[in-house]
Formats: C-alpha cells, structure tokens, sequence
C-alpha cells in the first residue's frame, strides 16, 4: 500500500474544505520532522482523520519513534471509536468546565478572595515562594498594608509609596525614597 499517496489524499481534500463540528488541529510536516507551527503547516481534520494520519504517518517513516509514539497515544482503538471518545470528551468539557460557568466562577473568585485575606494563608504563600516567585508576582504576594519595593526588593508600608491609579494596586512599583532617588539622578544626568 502506498501509504504517502494516502496521507497526501487526505491532507488535499482537508486542506480544501471547511468542517462544521469538533476538529483537531494536525501538522502536516510533524514538529519532530522539523516542522512548525506556522498556519501553512496546520490542517483541521475530524478525530477519525486525525487518527488515521497518524497512523499513516508512522508506516510511512516506521524508524521515527516520535510518530510511532504519537500514533500510539491515540490508543489502541479504530478511528472511529477514537472520534466518539474525542468528541464525547469536547462535549463534557463545554458542559461540565467550572470556568465556562459564571456562577461558578464567581463561587470560585469569592473563595480566593477569602484565602487571600487571611494574613496567615498570605504569610504561608510568600514563605513558600521566596528565592523563586517572579519579579510581577511580588507586587501580588504582599501581605497586607505592605507592598513591594523593586529597587530595595523587600516589602515596605503602603505609606512609603505613591499613587500611581494606572497600576492595578495604586501604587508605584518603588517607594518614595527609591523615587526621589531616581528623580535626583535623572536631574543631575540631564543638568
């Protein structure tokens, strides 16, 4: 069997139409065959397609273990069986996803805004990150009536900032001293 001419067919006849439904995106030149992920090199195929093309794909180069692997993870099922799990599954997640329910959402929001006030939970969240939270992270992690100063990198009092409203907390990402500095050196640089 000539399983290139197929895989080609397929890939053609995908390529030239457009599918109502649950698609799944599959790169033609597979990314571990130096392939991207550039929209020319992505196609949408149906489940029971997509399957197919990977097992296309793996008889066509059967010393490629990267395709055999992927072949693989499809399971050790026929297309379609495949394509009613995919779909059964994509079905579940719009119905059952907690993010795509507002209520639920804001049940879930509530929750963090709770966990967020307790001094104590704050407390054990920033012991937990030290050495490793990201340079944004520090402005949120900030136990409360303190904020975080890039240039002196700790915490200080709110009082020791100033207003900024563009920012999401109100304050600058300095305190007023770091600020001062800088405005003086600024001044002396220009003359």
């Amino acid at each position: 069997m000539n399983y290139t001419l197929h895989y080609n067919r397929l890939i053609q006849s995908a390529q030239n139409r457009v599918i109502g439904g649950f698609t799944e995106s599959h790169h033609i030149v597979p990314k571990c065959m130096g392939g991207s992920d550039e929209v020319s090199n992505l196609v949408d195929l149906t489940p029971e397609e997509h399957f197919v093309a990977h097992q296309l794909l793996a008889k066509m180069y059967p010393d490629n273990s990267s395709l055999r692997y992927a072949a693989n993870m499809l399971g050790n099922i026929n297309n379609k069986k495949y394509g009613w799990i995919r779909r059964a599954v994509s079905c579940n997640m719009k119905v059952a996803n907690p993010m795509a329910n507002k209520d639920a959402r804001k049940r879930m929001g509530e929750s963090q805004r709770k966990k967020w006030a307790d001094p104590e939970y704050r407390k054990r969240q920033v012991e937990s990150h030290k050495g490793n939270i990201p340079s944004n992270a520090k402005y949120h992690l900030a136990p409360p009536g303190q904020s975080w100063c890039g240039k002196h990198q700790e915490y200080l009092p709110v009082s020791s900032f100033y207003v900024d409203k563009a920012r999401k907390d109100g304050l600058m990402v300095m305190c007023k001293e770091c600020y001062k500095k800088l405005k003086l050196s600024r001044k002396n640089k220009n003359g």
